[in-house]
């Protein structure tokens, strides 16, 4: 740490050895015999040795300096992300801004009057619902992250979810498809209803995963769903890794709608 050792090298043994070969390299071979050694001044290892030692401990500390304040900034940004999740307020505010704007697809977010699950009688049918539920959220993980917000038409009229036991049992059956069909290993989904014009509607918030996540069908297979401007593509595992440059999930998103909202 304080740069006395590198690897596996004392410090002091490094710089006595590349003296040691810088005046080697000044010698004519033919007129040194093969065993000579130079010798090296002590005084001149031990100044050239402190410099490195110095440098090289500044630099740990710097480095470690900047990791604290990133740790700080992390800390700042997740705090305020947690915020603007638990404020009734902001989704008052964003859910009309966002459904008047003429954005026809916005990376972001996304409208649905309700979920097919919650609508889906024949067993066919419900399955479908659930891989193309499971998607769409994994969608939003494999891309930027973002919100679903279900209860706005297809007019961008707010119409809610239902209320009493009717929304419990569906918050449920929606979490419940998440768990068996989204395979990743953090949480990255929060649920939270938004009252809006005297509707409730369901707010889903996905995070941006720092690996891929998959989505499993009926048949045991796996697919990788990312959503773009023009919809939802599907890519292999391998490609959509190369894609990912997070280092950890993240919800930064949430400032950008938090921006959006004040600046409409």
């Amino acid at each position: 740490m304080l740069g006395v050792s590198q690897r596996s090298w004392r410090t002091w043994d490094k710089v006595h050895g590349e003296l040691q070969y810088e005046a080697y390299e000044r010698l004519d071979p033919e007129e040194v015999n093969s065993d000579y050694v130079p010798a090296i001044p002590e005084r001149r290892v031990a100044r050239i040795a402190a410099i490195e030692i110095y440098d090289n401990c500044a630099v740990y500390f710097s480095e470690l300096r900047r990791s604290l304040w990133n740790i700080v900034l992390d800390a700042k940004r997740t705090k305020q992300q947690f915020e603007i999740f638990n404020s009734e307020k902001f989704w008052q505010d964003f859910i009309p801004k966002a459904a008047k704007t003429k954005m026809s697809e916005p990376q972001l977010w996304d409208f649905k009057e309700t979920l097919t699950i919650w609508q889906a009688r024949e067993e066919v049918a419900r399955k479908k619902a659930r891989i193309t539920f499971a998607e769409d959220v994994a969608s939003f993980a494999n891309a930027s992250g973002g919100v679903l917000i279900v209860g706005v038409t297809d007019k961008r009229e707010i119409v809610g979810i239902g209320e009493g036991k009717d929304v419990e049992n569906r918050l449920k059956a929606a979490r419940d498809v998440l768990t068996a069909h989204l395979k990743y290993h953090n949480d990255i989904v929060s649920f939270r209803q938004a009252a809006v014009g005297g509707k409730l509607c369901l707010v889903i918030v996905i995070s941006k995963a720092h690996k891929p996540v998959s989505v499993r069908t009926d048949d045991g297979r796996f697919s990788y769903p990312v959503r773009n401007e023009s919809g939802i593509t599907r890519v292999d595992a391998e490609k959509l890794s190369g894609r990912i440059h997070a280092k950890s999930d993240n919800r930064n998103f949430m400032g950008e709608l938090e921006q959006f909202a004040r600046e409409h």
